[in-house]
């Protein structure tokens, strides 16, 4: 890496839980958008710009909306219809944007969007949406059972590489050994 174009993770791992972006000390970070509110609170900037990711290919559907929150239902509830009428509710109702805004994840329904009051950080969130939506296609598959645990391996691999705790190979051989007893 060249000298001063990034964050040693001992660094990172100091400020954590903020990331370097958040702190400060780096100009751009690319995340989700409905992280804007934290990191406006993280760095006690007024104002942050939102970009999309450039892309190589004209009218590429390459972005999507990423749900907040994933909200099921048991196949064992002894309640079945009262659980599907409260998923309902929480996902579609006007009400429910109304008393849960953007803290469940920016609303995916148009009537939950409805009636969330968008100001401020959301609403920036919302108008950038807008300004992308012409790149939104659909979002990908939902991720196999176990890659949660296989993603935290990813990230915590990361950082012992950036660490100096392990070597590219021996990162490289762990997470494929986990992902073969996660995965099967």
């Amino acid at each position: 890496m060249c000298d001063g174009a990034g964050i040693p993770q001992n660094k990172l791992e100091e400020i954590a839980p903020q990331s370097g972006f958040g702190a400060g000390m780096t100009v751009s970070e690319t995340s989700w958008s409905n992280f804007l509110g934290g990191y406006l609170a993280d760095s006690g900037a007024q104002s942050i710009a939102m970009v999309a990711p450039p892309t190589a290919k004209e009218g590429a559907k390459d972005l999507y909306r990423q749900a907040g929150l994933q909200r099921a239902i048991s196949a064992d509830t002894e309640h079945p219809e009262a659980a599907a009428l409260f998923l309902d509710y929480v996902v579609n109702s006007e009400k429910a944007g109304e008393i849960f805004g953007t803290t469940l994840g920016f609303p995916a329904s148009s009537s939950k969007l409805d009636g969330a009051v968008l100001e401020g950080p959301d609403k920036q969130v919302a108008d950038f949406l807008d300004s992308v939506a012409d790149r939104i296609g659909d979002a990908p598959p939902v991720p196999v059972v176990g890659y949660g645990a296989l993603e935290q391996k990813f990230w915590d691999l990361g950082k012992a590489l950036g660490l100096g705790a392990v070597t590219v190979d021996e990162a490289v051989e762990q997470f494929f050994a986990e992902a073969d007893v996660i995965l099967g």
